[in-house]
């Protein structure tokens, strides 16, 4: 017998495309009512950005989540973001906390431990204000002791900074601090190393999206200056 296979019959039983999972995760500095420099965003701007993203359905992922998809134990759903800060500038204690917390948004709060509680130029949030932060919800990583060039130093200088680090907050903050962020992004295959004793996971700067997979030592993040095109690139 003759069997007649059509086109319609077979994309009647394909399997629908299954785009691969990915995310984004977007960095930001101080949220100050006037900026100085090309890393500020005020606070109208930050909202605006909030607002903007949630119109498009983001969801707003946990660093669990992303950890769970670098290591390829699990996936996000679509159109998922990371929010993440660097620097600890008090800026985000004052202006971003309170619109992430209305929101009900998690997000990651990078601290360079030695400068906690510093007042010169721009102020740093101090111990009471991180563990504020932790209580609603704000996830606390380590971005070393003195934020210098992490790719300058030495492998034991590097390796202090990071353990340094991590044992200051905890000590301060009485939870683990899992989570680590390059200074400036920076890292090579030794800093991603040296990461690798002390965190989960490690996030640089690399303008691309998180894939499933991904090196967890080099997770990117676009600067929140790109957060029109990380959008595009995760939504493409």
């Amino acid at each position: 017998m003759l069997i007649t296979v059509t086109i319609a019959s077979i994309l009647a039983i394909a399997p629908p495309l299954v785009r691969p999972a990915k995310a984004i995760a977007l960095t930001y500095h101080d949220i100050t009512p006037r900026k100085q420099v090309w890393f500020d965003c005020t606070p109208a701007e930050f909202e605006s950005q909030i607002r903007w993203l949630k119109s498009q359905k983001a969801h707003f992922a946990t660093p669990k989540e992303i950890e769970r998809l670098v290591s390829g134990v699990g996936t996000v759903p679509p159109r998922t973001v990371l929010i993440t800060f660097a620097d600890n500038y008090r800026g985000f204690y004052q202006y971003a906390l309170p619109i992430l917390t209305r929101n009900r948004i998690p997000c990651v709060q990078f601290v360079h431990s030695g400068y906690v509680g510093s007042p010169q130029g721009r102020p740093k949030m101090t111990w009471t204000e991180l563990a504020d932060c932790m209580r609603k919800g704000v996830t606390i990583g380590s971005q070393t002791v003195t934020h210098r060039p992490i790719t300058e130093l030495t492998t034991q200088e590097a390796l202090k900074e990071m353990a340094d680090s991590q044992s200051q907050l905890q000590s301060r903050l009485s939870q683990p601090i899992r989570y680590f962020a390059y200074p400036d992004g920076k890292h090579d295959a030794a800093t991603e190393k040296a990461a690798a004793r002390y965190y989960d996971v490690a996030f640089a700067e690399t303008q691309v999206p998180i894939m499933a997979k991904s090196n967890p030592y080099a997770i990117p993040r676009y600067v929140h200056t790109k957060w029109r095109k990380a959008w595009t690139d995760l939504t493409r």
